[in-house]
């Protein structure tokens, strides 16, 4: 269900990216991309990641109502009032900051409302937090679902009928996290005693400030490839902005699964021997099967895009690859950070290796982007979050012995990414050779994969049966 519904909210955006490269021009897109890219960042900052508390706090105690009243009415009034001073702090200096930068007028109102989205986006987040927290995966589906549909909606009338151009996708997201805002406060009336405890404010800051460079440092360099590209041409990062996105689509499905999976590796992990067992499989299908999917993007991202998408985004395909398997090794490092969150008094540790992958990135994008253009900035990613995943392991291996089989792990990513590289090779019936190679590929991860399979389609007869009677 989870996955359900995070394929469907995040997937909107490769569903509309063939209206998108219909109606906007390349240097239209990049700037509404690189709009909504800030944005988060800005929703980081002045939030302090409090998002990620939740959860972790929530499993302490998940039945007891007055405790989840005092977690949530700490957490989501401490926001409001946070990000509601920020807000009016930064609306004042706006317009000086432009004017002393030196940049077009053009970029006025993305400024603005870059800064309201980031200020608002947060407290959808965070209610999906607490469907997450209660395991209440039918609600997050259909909050999910109303999201989308309003900010796509309202994307799409504007684009269409009023032709307002890289604005109207900032406008549309805009509207749905003002209006989830209001809904979010509601909905917690609802159903809780909100309530604010100074004492719990304080470990809530205690957990998630040490997240929060972690938050800002992955966010970086997703706004840094992004300005270098915008720097040589805004619609060079259009087009790269379409193929990453198509590319990191993967990490649609790989979200709603470690949705899923942090309550689940939390209550493991509390098994003992025969919960970290499960934990180990578990980790080592989901590498398998992730890393298949992403060879499977690399392999026929070329012929989806060229039917997808308007002529002048063809070329974004190239970063597809690139792009697939840095979600692969971002699962990786996923891994690797669940026992750092598991044990509190370790999310310490997680900054160190955010930083190391952020100041990579940008090193990395510095360097290349000049040299290779936008295979030199999804290159630069990649490389960047492969060597930092190692800082990740080694402060996990650290604090908490799971007993994944690392080499393997690693070994089945890096040989999916090699197999990948087929891709790029300039020969004659290519697309047979892709094919022939993924045929094989299904079949060994089947014969691998044969009692998860087995178990699978079990249940699916159940279900055929049940639905029958």
């Amino acid at each position: 269900m989870y996955t359900l519904g995070d394929i469907v909210q995040r997937g909107i955006g490769i569903l509309l990216l063939p209206l998108y490269t219909r109606y906007l021009e390349t240097s239209e897109y990049g700037a509404a991309i690189l709009a909504n890219v800030l944005a988060g960042f800005v929703e980081i900052a002045f939030s302090f990641h409090l998002r990620t508390c939740l959860v972790r706090f929530a499993h302490d105690a998940p039945d007891d109502k007055e405790y989840l009243g005092r977690l949530y009415g700490t957490v989501f009034g401490f926001v409001t009032l946070l990000s509601a001073v920020l807000l009016l702090a930064s609306i004042p200096l706006v317009l000086p900051v432009i004017g002393f930068i030196g940049i077009s007028e053009f970029w006025i109102p993305y400024v603005y409302l870059t800064l309201l989205l980031g200020a608002t986006s947060s407290f959808f987040r965070m209610l999906q937090r607490v469907m997450q927290a209660d395991q209440n995966a039918k609600t997050y589906v259909i909050q999910q679902w109303a999201f989308l549909l309003l900010g796509s909606g309202t994307t799409i009338i504007l684009m269409v009928q009023f032709s307002l151009g890289g604005l109207s996708i900032v406008i549309g997201a805009t509207v749905a996290s003002v209006s989830f805002f209001f809904y979010t406060w509601v909905y917690l009336f609802w159903r809780y005693n909100l309530v604010i405890d100074r004492s719990l404010l304080r470990d809530c800051l205690a957990y998630s400030l040490p997240l929060l460079p972690n938050g800002v440092g992955g966010a970086l360099p997703r706004i840094t490839d992004r300005i270098f590209l915008s720097s040589v041409s805004v619609g060079v990062a259009g087009v790269y902005s379409a193929g990453y996105r198509f590319g990191e689509a993967l990490s649609y499905l790989t979200g709603g699964f470690f949705t899923a999976h942090l309550p689940w590796f939390y209550s493991s992990m509390g098994e003992g021997e025969s919960g970290r067992k499960q934990i180990v499989h578990v980790g080592k299908r989901a590498v398998l099967v992730v890393s298949v999917l992403a060879l499977f993007f690399a392999l026929f991202a070329e012929e989806a895009i060229n039917f997808l998408l308007g002529v002048a985004y063809h070329e974004s395909w190239k970063v597809v690859p690139l792009a697939a398997f840095y979600v692969v090794f971002n699962v990786l490092k996923d891994f690797w950070l669940k026992p750092l969150t598991y044990k509190k008094s370790s999310t310490r540790y997680v900054p160190v290796t955010t930083y190391t992958f952020a100041l990579l990135s940008i090193l990395f994008t510095a360097w290349m982007v000049p040299i290779f253009g936008m295979m030199g900035a999804a290159g630069a990613i990649l490389i960047a979050r492969f060597l930092s995943s190692f800082i990740m392991l080694y402060f996990s291996l650290k604090q908490e012995r799971v007993g994944y089989p690392i080499g393997e792990m690693y070994g089945i990513a890096i040989g999916m990414f090699f197999l990948s590289l087929v891709a790029y090779l300039p020969v004659t019936g290519l697309f047979y050779i892709k094919l022939t190679l993924a045929v094989g590929v299904t079949a060994l991860t089947l014969s691998v994969c044969r009692e998860e399979c087995r178990q699978i389609v079990q249940v699916l007869r159940r279900r055929v049966a049940t639905l029958s009677s």
